[in-house]
């Protein structure tokens, strides 16, 4: 105990007690901190290797590499040991384009659906290809020809037919008129009228309302028609509508293939049944046809036309 005493009483008398004071707490403190286990350093499971031994030094990986599901090198810290063991990265493996194109070019196989017969086996019916649309027969329809609704008056539909140039309406055994032709460019279609006919409606009578014996029409009008000389008690009725004036040559459309009649067929019919009933065309004739346009004009006063120009 002197020895700790003189020690102390010559720390105090030369100043040096805080030096003895740190030593004493050294003293204490050191055999504290080493009594102190170190924590084991935090180990980043390897996904693609699988788990390790636990006697293996740890490694550290970054936090892109963690996120990332392929395998990549993981970077070491200083003073870790190296597992001689472990296999090499392996590099990425880059998707080639055309082969996601061919696979997103290449159509999924849609199953059939097949139904099982009562008796047995599911037999996949065959498929029938879809039938191909008919396409409509057309008709060519020369130039200046019209399109007329024409019947009787008592009747619960008229008839809509193309008729062109010389054509008789309603037919060659009961004629009532005739297709003459157009006149002023194909705006106005003129009609002959073959007998005893009282006119009454939108269009224009030649000579006179009172002398029937021309009927003009525009496209879009009617025209009602009395015929006296029928030989029957009560006198016939007609109604003409003037549908259509087709100002050039024209294809259409027919829903009746035996409609489809060809236009030079239909100017010899009407012509020969012209010639053929004898009727008093040429000399009462008003209007002639010029060949190079296709219409109408005025004849002179008194001046007969041949068959030819009618």
């Amino acid at each position: 105990m002197n020895l700790i005493t003189d020690t102390l009483q010559g720390l105090v008398r030369r100043k040096l007690w805080p030096v003895a004071l740190l030593l004493v707490g050294a003293l204490v403190a050191v055999p504290l901190m080493l009594a102190k286990n170190p924590e084991a350093p935090v180990v980043a499971a390897n996904v693609t290797h699988g788990a390790k031994d636990e006697a293996m030094p740890a490694t550290f990986v970054s936090a892109d590499d963690a996120a990332s599901e392929d395998t990549t090198e993981r970077r070491r810290t200083l003073g870790q040991l190296k597992d001689p063991f472990e296999p090499k990265a392996l590099p990425k493996v880059k998707k080639s384009k055309k082969a996601k194109a061919a696979a997103a070019a290449t159509p999924t196989a849609t199953p059939a659906d097949s139904s099982a017969s009562p008796g047995g086996g599911g037999a996949t019916a065959p498929t029938s290809p879809a039938p191909t649309a008919t396409p409509s027969p057309t008709v060519t329809v020369p130039a200046y020809s019209v399109k007329v609704r024409f019947g009787t008056t008592d009747s619960e539909e008229l008839k809509t037919s193309t008729i062109e140039r010389l054509s008789v309406l309603p037919d060659e055994t009961d004629p009532v008129m005739v297709y003459r032709g157009v006149e002023d460019g194909g705006k106005i279609a003129i009609f002959e009228l073959t007998g005893d006919i009282v006119a009454q409606g939108d269009g224009t009578c030649l000579p006179t309302p009172e002398d029937c014996q021309y009927l003009k029409l525009h496209a879009g009008e009617t025209e009602f028609l009395t015929v006296s000389d029928t030989g029957e008690a009560t006198d016939a009725q007609y109604q003409l509508d003037l549908v259509k004036i087709y100002k050039k040559e024209t294809k259409e459309k027919v829903t009746d293939p035996q409609a489809a009649t060809t236009a030079e067929s239909l100017t010899k019919a009407a012509s020969s049944s012209l010639k053929g009933k004898g009727f008093a065309l040429r000399h009462r004739n008003r209007y002639v046809f010029d060949a190079t346009t296709g219409t109408l004009h005025k004849a002179a006063k008194g001046v007969k036309t041949p068959s030819a120009s009618l």
